[in-house]
């Protein structure tokens, strides 16, 4: 079977972020897919909910910004997949349905004066499992069988402004 000669892909987004007091943060995003002979990264329904605050610290000198969310993917069907190395879409004849992901987060930024300093966590069950030293095997997230699997991610990030 080669390359889809036609189809369609239509996209259904839903964003919500209700104003709450005292800097709370919260936001759902629901994002839904239908495809008909397309190629697609085979997600049919995305839902992101985010819960965060922000307070100031040493006399307001720094603020301290968080956020927890969990992001789902749910309805995944395989159907076409890249290659690593040709980047060439593949046709997968095993067109079962795939389990749904719940994959947890957690963000935090660091603001004094001009320089922001982020630290973040994705995917904090395997991060969890492995402080507890159980095993994470069940936790890894395949998107398709010719990349190895994820299993988490941290990342610190330091952005200084300069200004005039």
């Amino acid at each position: 079977m080669g390359l889809p000669t036609k189809g369609n892909n239509f996209w259904i987004s839903l964003y919500v972020s209700p104003i709450f007091q005292n800097d709370l943060d919260f936001s759902i995003r629901y994002n839904r897919s239908i495809s008909n002979e397309y190629i697609s990264d085979g997600i049919g329904d995305r839902i992101k909910i985010l819960l965060g605050n922000k307070f100031n610290l040493f006399q307001n000198a720094m603020t301290l910004k968080y956020h927890v969310s969990i992001d789902g993917y749910m309805n995944r069907k395989n159907g076409y997949s890249l290659t690593p190395i040709e980047r060439y879409p593949v046709h997968q004849p095993e067109l079962a349905s795939l389990e749904n992901m719940w994959v947890p987060s957690f963000t935090a930024i660091c603001f004094v004066k001009n320089v922001e300093i982020s630290y973040a966590m994705h995917h904090l069950t395997n991060i969890i499992d492995d402080y507890l030293n159980r095993s994470y095997s069940s936790n890894q997230i395949v998107f398709n069988k010719y990349y190895p699997s994820i299993t988490r991610l941290a990342s610190l990030a330091i952005k200084w402004n300069f200004y005039d």
